[in-house]
């Protein structure tokens, strides 16, 4: 399958807009995290063992299994703390969190969970 044409979307505008795709808010309570990671582990699960999660089988999305792997980078433990996208767009951990939130909850939307 030919290349995924690059999304220039600014994704990390969802943190105050919300996201109207999944459902997404921008205000979840970034406490909730680790149970919402847990539920959706189980749920990546089912979605990587099925027969074709390593296929692209549409010429504008990943296969499941490169959207579950972009998950891998989602971390952070001190909430307040800040840093700089490479375009200047400040984060906190608790505001990457939350879009690592939003990654996890459109990703699965993504696939059809």
């Amino acid at each position: 399958m030919s290349e995924i044409e690059p999304d220039t979307r600014d994704w990390a505008d969802v943190l105050e807009a919300g996201c109207t795709e999944c459902g997404f808010t921008g205000d979840e309570d970034v406490s909730a995290v680790p149970d919402y990671a847990s539920t959706s582990a189980e749920v990546w699960n089912e979605v990587l063992a099925r027969p074709n999660a390593a296929e692209r089988t549409q010429p504008d999305r990943w296969s499941d299994v490169e959207y579950a792997a972009e998950l891998s980078q989602i971390s952070g433990d001190q909430w307040d703390r800040v840093g700089y996208r490479a375009d200047g767009r400040e984060f906190t951990v608790t505001s990457l969190t939350r879009y690592g939130l939003h990654e996890l909850r459109h990703h699965l939307q993504d696939v059809g969970a």
